[in-house]
């Protein structure tokens, strides 16, 4: 028998595929031991390093919390705060912080202070357990309201300053990203130069009521406010007194209604805290009436014509928002105003609504007629030609445009006035200031120059010139002339009213000058020297006639001619007088003769000197003539007066 049959199949050994089997099994579970143990490892390191950041940051608050809040930016210079805060990138978990609050540094620290400042501009290592922490303060500013929230970068009116600190650990190591793994935490220092001493022996203080200053509603607008107070011991309990009618507070301080009745009111907020002290607060709630547009009824204006209108409103609560539909072309509304401006372009009829919606939403609205008419003018009558003493058609002055009624007014002083016209209607005329006509019989002879303005009932004016003659009326010459001695003379005569054809005439020409009946020309040579008073008439169809009396001088410098005369002489009667002409040029002898002498006086024929005593009153024109030896004449005519 051999050996191995001695023992049975189960005291048999393992296989060697069985061997195999085992031996993985037990590699994957060891390598997968392996793995979870190397985690765990890093996981505790980390935790460990974690509990350690988190101590670091505890620390680094405490540092802050010793501090007085005065020092808390000690030494840390502006250029060094600017550093640091210039280095933090938007990933790093203090970014978020520094938005919150306002930088802060010490206005008497330079550079480079701020590393050696309590609370260092740079970062400090501590090395624990071969792990190198790098820890890190940020100071800045932030504003906390009295009654809670968060703590603001900007101030607010009842708001108190603080210093947030923010206080970072970071550290490197595995599992921690690139830029390390971090801890950190903030807090909140009072900004307060002092620090707040506490005493047993103060008595309470009641509530201060926070007052919301002047309120604003209106009619049928639902209200809510909240009342605040600061202090005061818990619970509080809220009443009101003088509220708007429709409104009532509940005793957690909330006001709710609805105003009914439009008026402003005094009201008195009050709160009782849990010792039964009361503050209160006094403010004006202004309740508004619903807006309301006044109806302007139809509106006139003028194309062309510049203008502006304010509607009249009541009630509402400002600000306004104001919209006008159809509005005249050329005119526009100021949407916060509601004033209407501009220059209508267009002539017509417009139906305009205009609507005001205030700070409520409520509206009002109205609607209206807008007339534009065209600018006002006014025709110019033909020129006119009237009969002294007779009366004249009548003128109707014709006006359109603007806004009626219309008056008439002829009284301004017109242009281009020539030396021949009067200014303003011909005596005898009148224009009625309300109808524009113009009526009368005209009683002086004359071409006036009628300037005649109308006015609308929106004072605005235009205005037209006609000419109006009276007559006849000799237009020209109207004053006197002038020529040299031996030179032509001519002047056409002029004359405007009356019924032509005209008929002329003339008294007393210089010697050498003759006028044509027909036309009214004179001319001729002007052969003796002198001066001469000549009588110049008209007369027209009907026998109308109008005189004139003017001085014509005939001049000389080198020939016979007077140098000394009286142009004009008065004289008493029966009381004797004398005149001494005087003369220059001339050859030989002179011999002086005179006419229309005044009765009683005479003329010396060789000294030409005129003497006497007039008897008989009157007006006289005299003729004195002088002739030379060579019977060159001079001629000088004069008026003598004898009362």
């Amino acid at each position: 028998m051999r050996a191995s049959d001695r023992y049975s199949d189960s005291e048999a050994g393992f296989s060697l595929i069985e061997l195999m089997t085992a031996m993985t099994l037990i590699g994957v579970v060891m390598a997968a031991l392996t793995a979870f143990f190397t985690n765990t490892l890093r996981a505790t390191n980390l935790q460990s390093n974690t509990q350690t950041a988190v101590q670091l940051v505890g620390d680094a608050l405490e540092r802050v919390r010793a501090l007085k809040s005065s020092s808390v930016v000690t030494r840390r210079d502006r250029a060094s705060a600017d550093a640091q805060w210039s280095a933090v990138t938007s990933d790093s978990p203090v970014y978020p912080y520094l938005s919150t609050m306002q930088q802060a540094w010490d206005d008497t620290a330079a550079y480079p202070a701020g590393a050696s400042a309590p609370l260092p501009t740079g970062s400090t290592t501590v090395t624990l357990n071969g792990v190198a922490f790098t820890r890190s303060w940020y100071v800045g500013r932030c504003w906390q309201p009295v009654l809670g929230g968060d703590c603001a970068a900007t101030a607010a009116s009842t708001s108190v300053l603080f210093y947030r600190v923010v206080a970072l650990v970071s550290w490197p190591g595995r599992g921690c990203p690139d830029s390390g793994c971090t801890q950190l935490a903030a807090t909140l220092v009072s900004a307060a130069s002092t620090d707040p001493v506490f005493s047993e022996n103060e008595t309470a203080q009641a509530p201060q009521v926070v007052n919301p200053g002047r309120q604003n509603g209106e009619l049928t607008v639902p209200v809510r406010l909240e009342a605040t107070a600061i202090g005061g011991a818990s619970p509080l309990t809220w009443s009101a007194s003088g509220l708007p009618a429709g409104l009532t507070m509940s005793s957690d301080g909330i006001v709710t209604g609805t105003p009914t009745t439009a008026a402003t009111y005094s009201v008195v907020l009050s709160a009782t805290d849990g010792f039964g002290l009361i503050g209160s607060a006094a403010f004006d709630w202004v309740i508004a009436a619903l807006p309301a547009l006044t109806n302007p009824g139809t509106r006139s204006s003028v194309a062309g014509t510049a203008l502006t209108f304010t509607p009249t409103l009541t009630g509402g609560t400002s600000p306004m928002t104001w919209v006008a539909a159809n509005l005249p072309a050329g005119l526009s509304i100021d949407a916060t105003t509601g004033v209407i401006t501009g220059t209508p372009t267009t002539v017509g009829t417009k139906t305009v609504t205009l609507t005001v919606t205030d700070t409520f939403a409520k509206t009002a609205s109205t609607t209206f007629s807008w007339v534009v008419t065209p600018a006002l003018s006014v025709a110019t009558p033909a020129t006119q030609a009237t009969l002294t003493n007779k009366p004249a058609t009548a003128v109707q002055i014709v006006a359109s445009g603007g806004v009626p009624p219309y008056k008439y007014s002829a009284t301004d002083v017109p242009t281009g006035l020539q030396s021949w016209q009067t200014a303003g209607l011909p005596p005898g005329l009148t224009l009625n200031a309300t109808s524009g006509v113009i009526s009368g019989t005209p009683t002086l002879a004359g071409e006036y120059l009628v300037k005649v303005t109308v006015t609308d009932a929106a004072s605005k004016t235009a205005s037209t010139q006609f000419i109006w003659a009276v007559g006849p009326y000799i237009k020209w010459p109207r004053t006197d002339q002038s020529g040299g001695l031996n030179t032509a003379f001519n002047v056409p005569a002029e004359a405007t009213g009356g019924t032509k054809p005209y008929t002329w005439s003339a008294d007393n020409l210089p010697d050498g000058v003759t006028l044509t009946p027909s036309t009214g020309q004179i001319s001729g040579k002007l052969t003796v020297s002198g001066r001469f008073v000549v009588t110049i008439g008209v007369t027209d169809k009907a026998g109308n006639t109008e005189k004139l009396q003017l001085i014509c001088t005939v001049t000389t410098t080198s020939g016979l001619r007077f140098t000394t005369a009286p142009t004009t002489v008065s004289s008493a009667r029966n009381k004797a007088t004398s005149v001494a002409p005087v003369t220059a040029g001339g050859t030989g002898t002179k011999k002086w003769t005179a006419t229309n002498l005044p009765t009683g006086m005479s003329i010396n024929a060789s000294s030409g000197a005129v003497s006497g005593t007039p008897t008989v009153a009157g007006s006289y024109l005299p003729t004195l003539t002088v002739t030379d030896g060579a019977g060159t004449q001079s001629r000088w005519m004069f008026v003598w007066t004898v009362t």
